[in-house]
This record gives structure tokens, C-alpha cells and sequence, in this order.
């Protein structure tokens, strides 16, 4: 018996396929008589009807499964217009005994296994395990949740990958355009809400693809109604502007909440500033960084900058002294950061809790929740408001219309009361 997963074998034919006409070829590894990994390898003969390992791609390739502590097991080839059996040459070349040939058929479309052992050929039972994404099989509801998206081409699919306020290394941009060239199109798609999509693959090729954006640490997005992922703008680590660490507290939503089930989809924004690059207003639920200012008048020097650069008119002049209406305010910054002398201070930062926004087929602007909340105050908000739509809300309802049919006042009220 010859183990070997459909992922696998879907990764030798797509060798084949490459390197066709010539013969491909590598070596499969794994425990046990079950395979697990595959190794693509170059045909030193470069022909249509044998093949030759190179020595030294062995060499790497044998360190590098023993490090992973796999054996290897078996060597596989393509036969381009051939059937699935060892051919004469195949038979004279056979030099162990113990390993297991695999050879599989581009024209065929079928792959077999064999032992070769003094001229004689052994036909191995080959066991081919059935085709899984994230550990389930073929389940379009399923997979979407793993963000697996089917296109309209038949069999086709867009990955859509997880992200945190859009941040990836440069390893991990460089894997997911090799995937992208590998099993996709070619191209790579960047969402409006700073995900990264991979267009055009195959459902044969999905696992194979997901399994290598893992090995550096990318795992797969969300779509359908749950959570999706969390969007943040730079916040204070690089703006000017930024009054919070959007970065930490997106991780921070990230890990508590990626990938709940919901009504419909909902969706986290974490901005550092009134600015609102990272669209606050726009999601579910956004957080906006924000200060109150406060003016100092022995630090004056009564240039009457802020009153120039207020974009609310917040701040007004009487007798040489400035004052700010705070029910205009809202808590941008400008003020203090503008200020050549320090004379408007930062008197209290917060987060501002905004909730219910939506763009689609039917636009609303969030509600504003709770302005300038401590830290713990405003992710036990993000707790009870998320928690609300999901007691509460109706099958396919986005957050905002439930609050708008429900009534703005009464969820309010329950959400900054509620238990």
C-alpha cells in the first residue's frame, strides 16, 4: 500500500505539465508509507523518454526532508505520451530496490506505483486520499468561510488571504506572487479594504497553494458573514497625525474576533485620527483615535494660527482669550500639532467608538457610540456591540439597519449599559 494525498498528485502533474515534452521528475517524502511533501526536480537529460537526478539538487533536497524529519520514499517521472508503467529503460535504470517508483501519465491523466527489484517489476496498491481545503472537502459554503471564493469560470477559484491593517513582510509578498505565477494568473488583487486576493486557481490546486502561504505565515481570509479582516491606518508609529497605536489594537480585535459567525459580514476599522484615512464611519465598527485639547494662555502668543487651521470653527477669540466649543470639536489634533508655541496641549486621548457603518447597496454612516473612551472601556464596547448584533440581528441585516430599525437611541442605550 502507497499512500499519497490528491494534493500531491495534483503537484506532479502540474510539474509535468511544465515541463513537457521532456520527462519531469523529483522525489516525494514523508513518514510511514504516507506521502507528504513533493520535490520538484530538475531532468538532467533533458529528454522526452529518460530521466537523471542531478547529485547535488539530491543532496539538498534528501538535508532538507531530513530536517524536516521526513524520509524520502519514492521517486516520481512523467511519462508525456506514455502510459502509466515503467518502460525498458525505466526498468534498466532502477537502482533500489527499497524505493518506490511513482510515474504518472500526462496522457492518461492516470498515476500508478512500483517496486523494481533485479528487472522485476511489483505493482503497488496506490492509495490516493481525496481532494480537502482546510481539512474539508469540497464545500462551497465551507470553503468561503477559509476565504475561498468561487469565480464564475467553472472550477475556479479567488483565495482571498488574512491580513492585519495591511501589513506583510517582504518573504510573504514574495510567496504570494510566486503562488500567484505558480497557480493563479499571474496577477495579484488588492482589495479596497487592504486584503490581497490571488485570482484564477484551480480547486485542485488550493491546498497545495494554502499550504505554501503558510509556510511563511500567511493564512487564508474570510468571506460570507463573519467577521472579516481588521483595517488600520499607520496611526502614531508614522503619522504625524496618528494620536493611537492602531496597529496594536487591530491585532488585538484580529485575535479575539477574525472569522466569527455573524448575520451578514461585518467588518473592523481601527484609525489613529479624526482624518479617518482607515474609514472609521465606513465599517461595522470603528475605532478613531482622538484628543481633546486645551489651551494655555501663558504660552501664547496670540498668532491666531488655530483659529485658521480649525476645521470645525471649534475655536473662537474674545479679549484676547481662545476658547473651544467642544461640542463642535472633534478631537482631530490639528490644534495642538499646529500650535508654534505649545499653547494647545493635549488635555485627554481616547478612542471614539463608532458603530453601524456600511457602504453597498444601501449607505449609512456609523453611528458615533462613545467619544474619547479609555483603551479597556472601548474593546469592552467592541464586545458588546458585536455581541448585540449577533442576538439581534436578522439573517442577511448589516449592523447599521438593524440599529435603524431597532431604533439608534435604544441600541445606544443597551449597548453602553448592557451587562
Amino acid at each position: 500500500m502507497f499512500k499519497i494525498n490528491q494534493e500531491i498528485v495534483n503537484q506532479i502533474f502540474k510539474h509535468g505539465e511544465s515541463d513537457a515534452p521532456l520527462e519531469a521528475c523529483g522525489y516525494l517524502a514523508g513518514k510511514d508509507g504516507i506521502v507528504t511533501r513533493c520535490y520538484p526536480m530538475d531532468n538532467k537529460d533533458r529528454s522526452e523518454e529518460h530521466f537523471t537526478l542531478d547529485p547535488e539538487e539530491q543532496f539538498k533536497v534528501i538535508r532538507e526532508a531530513n530536517s524536516l524529519g521526513l524520509n524520502i520514499l519514492a521517486v516520481y517521472h512523467t511519462h508525456p505520451a506514455t502510459p502509466a508503467r515503467p518502460s525498458n529503460e525505466d526498468i534498466r535504470l532502477a537502482y533500489d530496490p527499497n524505493i518506490v517508483y511513482v510515474i504518472a501519465s500526462l496522457s492518461d491523466k492516470e498515476i500508478k506505483a512500483f517496486k523494481i527489484k533485479k528487472g522485476e517489476v511489483l505493482n503497488l496498491k496506490i492509495e490516493i486520499e481525496g481532494l480537502k481545503i482546510c481539512g474539508l472537502e469540497l464545500d462551497l459554503a465551507a470553503m468561503k468561510k477559509f476565504g475561498m471564493i468561487q469565480q464564475k469560470q467553472k472550477g475556479f477559484f479567488a483565495m482571498r488571504l488574512h491580513t492585519v491593517g495591511g501589513d506583510l513582510t517582504v518573504a510573504q509578498l514574495q510567496r504570494i506572487a510566486d503562488i500567484a505565477k505558480k497557480y493563479g494568473e499571474g496577477f495579484v488583487h488588492l482589495s479596497t479594504r487592504q486584503g490581497v486576493e490571488i485570482h484564477g486557481v484551480h480547486n485542485k490546486y488550493l491546498e497545495i497553494a494554502r499550504k505554501e502561504l503558510a509556510e511563511v505565515g500567511i493564512k487564508m481570509g474570510a468571506c460570507g458573514p463573519r467577521v472579516r479582516i481588521v483595517v488600520a491606518c499607520p496611526g502614531e508609529a508614522t503619522c504625524r497625525w496618528g494620536i493611537i497605536d492602531t496597529k496594536e489594537m487591530a491585532k488585538e480585535l484580529d485575535s479575539r474576533y477574525f472569522r466569527e459567525d455573524t448575520p451578514h459580514k461585518f467588518k473592523l476599522s481601527v484609525t489613529g485620527c479624526p482624518h479617518n484615512c482607515a474609514k472609521a464611519t465606513e465599517n461595522d465598527i470603528g475605532i478613531m483615535g482622538g484628543m481633546l485639547p486645551r489651551w494655555e494662555e501663558d504660552k501664547c502668543i496670540n498668532c491666531d494660527l488655530c483659529l485658521n487651521v480649525c476645521p470645525t470653527e471649534a475655536i473662537t477669540k474674545e479679549d484676547n482669550q481662545y476658547k473651544l466649543n467642544e461640542e463642535k470639536c472633534i478631537y482631530c489634533s490639528i490644534c495642538t500639532s499646529s500650535c508654534p508655541t505649545s499653547a494647545w496641549v493635549g488635555a485627554k486621548t481616547g478612542y471614539t467608538v463608532f458603530i453601524g457603518g456600511t457602504m453597498g447597496k444601501i449607505p449609512r454612516l456609523a453611528t458615533r457610540l462613545k467619544a474619547l473612551a479609555e483603551k479597556e472601556e472601548s474593546y469592552r464596547l467592541v464586545e458588546r456591540a458585536l455581541r448585540y448584533y449577533q442576538e439581534n440581528g436578522r439573517k442577511k441585516e448589516r449592523f447599521g439597519h438593524m440599529i435603524d430599525r431597532i431604533g439608534v437611541d435604544k441600541v445606544k442605550e443597551e449597548i453602553l449599559n448592557g451587562p
